[in-house]
């Protein structure tokens, strides 16, 4: 099978770059003048154009791929062959991505990921669009026969489970907004002001600048938002959901329900405050094409936290999400870490004072009202549940991540302990699944009475067991 030929025009205009860069260090370099230096340079331009047109038709003349019963064949090469064999086993997901140049000629990419890859196992560059879905469709099918030793020639039928409306995207879109660094910045420019640190430069232009820059953001953040999930619809399939979003770069791939290790619902205190969540899985080996972490898509962007649970109980079904918070005397334990951090600060603010030049250090401790409230909403919002199959764990304030894990996708149990935890007798046990990645630090209990998170290690490794 050959790749579309509309591909050889779209690659040579993705080196029209390069060719007017050349161009013009070319011409830089003509000697003469008036027609003859033109024409030279008409000349060498369209004599780079048309090299680079004919290598990528080389590239495409010289460009195979079989969709075989066992695996996919690659065989490509312009001045050395290779052929690659990707066995249908191995593949995790095909996704289908179309930019908005891509979907005006009519053609996409697509993807195909592998087990245990955090990058593209291999791709085609470029087909039509109807041959991309065939595509798709067709691995699934044989990736199913592979699995089962099966010959399926069943019709591919999908349901359509979840669409974003118009409403729930501009909400989404406003929702996205980072509202830690957002409360961050402003208590650090109110601080500094205080201090007479930015007694210079003007304090109300400061103020003024950093609402700009904070609103440029959020504005920023919410049309990026917006962009990505634009007409967004979820699909299940047999043995996949299916999704579809984009306005400028059109995606759609899919989530092998088999391979689903863990759901989270995420929250920020906007999305909480108005009753949203948003739905995401984790998924063995699995990376999407523009997914910032590895393992984690979203398959519902947003919706009201009752329908967000009643969605995530189709691909899992689980208890209810009722939690244990973690001891109270963790809250003491906050209280003496931001103690610390502000001590920190007025030592800073001191050697300033009297090395540099003077500032109003002193009025930091203004913050030391914020310090016991902080800590409350930390441990509020941090907590743990055992089901009957299924670990729930609860944590963080700006964005609130519920986690639920089958006891069946555990792959470590670890229990730490650090010097400060130690003194309030505290621990933290990290579960590992096949979905978390290197930047990941897995799911957690942060903070559980000592005792409480050894009995809770013993209670999961034998719900573990008892559930294989």
């Amino acid at each position: 099978m050959k790749l579309s030929r509309i591909s050889i025009i779209y690659r040579s205009f993705q080196s029209l770059t390069a060719i007017i860069l050349l161009a013009l260090i070319f011409g830089g370099g003509l000697t003469g003048s008036g027609l003859s230096a033109v024409a030279a340079w008409i000349f060498f331009t369209l004599f780079l154009v048309s090299a680079v047109v004919s290598w990528q038709y080389l590239v495409w003349r010289n460009y195979d791929y079989f969709l075989e019963e066992g695996s996919l064949d690659i065989s490509h090469g312009v001045i050395s062959r290779k052929r690659r064999e990707i066995p249908w086993g191995r593949v995790q997901n095909v996704d289908i991505s179309r930019t908005l140049v891509q979907r005006f000629l009519g053609i996409a990419k697509v993807n195909f990921e592998t087990a245990g890859g955090g990058a593209t196992e291999a791709s085609l560059r470029y087909v039509r669009y109807e041959r991309a879905q065939e595509i798709q469709r067709k691995v699934r099918r044989l990736k199913r026969e592979a699995e089962t030793e099966e010959e399926s020639q069943e019709d591919y039928m999908s349901e359509l489970l979840f669409e974003l409306g118009f409403r729930e995207l501009v909400l989404m879109s406003f929702f996205s907004v980072n509202l830690g660094i957002v409360f961050t910045a402003l208590v650090v420019v109110s601080v500094l002001g205080s201090t007479g640190v930015l007694t210079g430069v003007g304090t109300l232009a400061i103020y003024v600048i950093t609402l700009l820059v904070l609103a440029g953001l959020w504005v920023s953040r919410a049309a990026t938002t917006f962009a990505r999930f634009f007409d967004f619809k979820l699909h299940r399939s047999e043995d996949a959901l299916e999704y579809e979003h984009g306005l400028f770069n059109r995606e759609s791939g899919s989530i092998p329900l088999d391979k689903v290790q863990s759901l989270k619902l995420e929250e920020n205190p906007l999305k909480r405050f108005f009753n949203y969540s948003t739905l995401k899985v984790e998924t063995a080996g699995y990376s999407p094409v523009t997914a910032a972490e590895k393992g984690s898509e979203v398959a519902i962007p947003l919706a009201t936290r009752q329908r967000s649970i009643e969605f995530a109980r189709k691909i899992r079904d689980f208890e209810d999400l009722d939690y244990t918070r973690i001891p109270r005397r963790a809250r003491r334990r906050y209280i003496g870490r931001y103690s610390i951090g502000l001590s920190v600060l007025l030592a800073l603010g001191f050697a300033v004072d009297h090395y540099v030049y003077s500032v109003n250090y002193w009025l930091l401790l203004s913050l030391v009202p914020l310090i016991p409230v902080a800590a409350h909403y930390k441990r509020k919002n941090r907590g743990y549940s055992l089901g009957e199959e299924h670990l729930f764990t609860v944590n963080g304030f700006w964005n609130r991540t519920t986690a639920v894990v089958p006891y069946y996708r555990m792959q470590n149990l670890i229990q730490s302990e650090t010097i400060l935890q130690r003194r309030w007798r505290l621990a933290t046990l990290t579960f590992d699944t096949a979905g978390t990645s290197i930047l990941d630090t897995g799911i957690k209990v942060v903070d559980g009475g000592r005792q409480e998170v050894k009995e809770l290690r013993e209670e999961v490794y034998d719900s573990f067991r008892g559930s294989l």
